[in-house]
């Protein structure tokens, strides 16, 4: 997607791998489309399944005082510009024991470390199809240390940077 500089200043928040998973889950919900939004939008309707799928999940109330707040005119549609400003006001960083969770999932042998091979399993669980280049890219992305394995700190640092 090309962003002129003002769709560049609400995209900023988010890492692009992040904003591209964004923008996909968006574009599965995004069902009006004008001449002067290429990426459509979302009904009012559709916005709480949006946000679920990005990880967000507001109760009705919250939904409705997002509405008030960013559909005003009672228009229905909230674009992708409008989007990424609902998610920068609702993602709430994770806490320490929610990334203690997410690294004990990974980390099936509890025994600090991350490798490969715990890698290559929970993307099976999950069903992910990786090859051992794949598998070894991912370990090589998050592995701040260079050792080899995903420490809790190397966990961490990835999850929480922007």
């Amino acid at each position: 997607m090309d962003y002129s500089s003002s769709d560049e200043e609400e995209a900023e928040d988010f890492g692009m791998e992040e904003l591209q998973e964004i923008e996909y889950a968006f574009g599965q919900f995004a069902t009006v489309v004008k001449e002067e939004e290429p990426e459509g939008s979302i009904t009012v309707d559709d916005l709480e399944f949006t946000l679920r799928s990005v990880g967000v999940e507001l109760t009705e109330g919250e939904i409705f005082a997002v509405l008030e707040e960013f559909d005003p005119d009672n228009t229905g549609l909230i674009n992708f510009k409008t989007f990424l400003l609902i998610l920068k006001k609702n993602l709430k960083p994770m806490t320490e024991d929610d990334l203690k969770l997410c690294f004990a999932i990974f980390d099936k042998d509890s025994n600090g470390q991350i490798g490969t091979p715990e890698i290559r399993h929970v993307a099976a669980d999950v069903g992910g199809k990786y090859n051992d280049e794949e598998i070894e890219d991912m370990l090589r992305e998050v592995d701040a240390d260079g050792d080899g394995r995903i420490s809790f700190d190397d966990f961490v640092y990835f999850m929480t940077r922007r």
